[in-house]
Order: C-alpha cells, then sequence, then structure tokens
C-alpha cells in the first residue's frame, strides 16, 4: 500500500489533497507539465467518394460533397454554441443530424463518433459527454481539413 501512495502522490498535483478510493492523495507542486495534444486522423473513404462521382457525375458529385462539407462545418459550429450554452439534447439532435451527412460522403470515423456522442447522451454521462464532444470535434476537423487537402478527389 505505501508503493501505491508513493506512485500516487508523484501523479496528483492537487494542492490541498483527495480522497481516491480508500487512498488519501496528497498533491505536490511540480516544474513542469506535459500537454498532450491529441491527433486525430480521419478515415477518408475515398471508395466511397469514387461511387458519388461515378453515380452522379463530376459536377453532381462536387455539388454533393461541397454542401455536404459545408453542412458539416455548420453543424459542428452550431454543436459547439450548443455545448458552450449547455443545451444537450439540442446538441445530441445535431450530432444524430452529423451521422447521416458524414456517411454520404465517407467520413465513417466522424459519423461513428457523433454516433458515440449519441450514446453517451444517452446515458446522461457527462463526462463521457465532454470527452466525446472534444473527440468529434477534432475528427470533424481533421476529416474536413484531408477532404479538402485531398489531392486525390475524382473531379
Amino acid at each position: 500500500m505505501q508503493s501505491v501512495r508513493k506512485d500516487l502522490d508523484t501523479i496528483c498535483c492537487h494542492p490541498k489533497g483527495r480522497t481516491w478510493g480508500r487512498v488519501n492523495i496528497v498533491g505536490k507542486m511540480v516544474e513542469q507539465v506535459v500537454v498532450l495534444r491529441h491527433v486525430e486522423n480521419a478515415g477518408l473513404d475515398r471508395d466511397r467518394l469514387a461511387e458519388l462521382y461515378v453515380q452522379l457525375g463530376d459536377n453532381g458529385a462536387e455539388g454533393v460533397v461541397c454542401r455536404a462539407l459545408e453542412e458539416i462545418s455548420a453543424r459542428i459550429n452550431r454543436m459547439e454554441a450548443h455545448f458552450r450554452a449547455n443545451e444537450h439534447e439540442a446538441l445530441a439532435k445535431t450530432a444524430r443530424s452529423l451521422i447521416a451527412i458524414a456517411e454520404q460522403v465517407g467520413m465513417h470515423k466522424l459519423s461513428r463518433v457523433a454516433a458515440d456522442f449519441g450514446e453517451t447522451y444517452a446515458r446522461r454521462d457527462e463526462a463521457a459527454m465532454g470527452a466525446t464532444f472534444a473527440r468529434l470535434l477534432r475528427v470533424g476537423e481533421a476529416s474536413l481539413d484531408s477532404i479538402w487537402d485531398s489531392a486525390e478527389v475524382p473531379v
């Protein structure tokens, strides 16, 4: 138990101490703080984009993709506003609407994370909602960047 306490003391920076399980953690001041940077890969389905171009032709597919990107961007911005305003129901509704649009243009990872957010909302798990929403923002940004930056999108 002593070694567990020592290990926990070294990772906790809470100045007044707090209880975690049965172990009282007393924080220590540290000189360096490590900031973790989350990097998400988008995972764009190029086959889905190619299907759109085959089905709709160049002009039709380009129009669909551009409108989808605008809608995805607008919905993510709307979700940020709902999150700041603590409007969880509207946030979950907007996340559900994002799923179909993301799937349409091959952004399966974004679609999956939006669905994950909906599940955390259904459970009313606020900690998981916050974490999943932060991930949704990262994946959304990476997905939009990948499709805009992609030179491989058929034109």
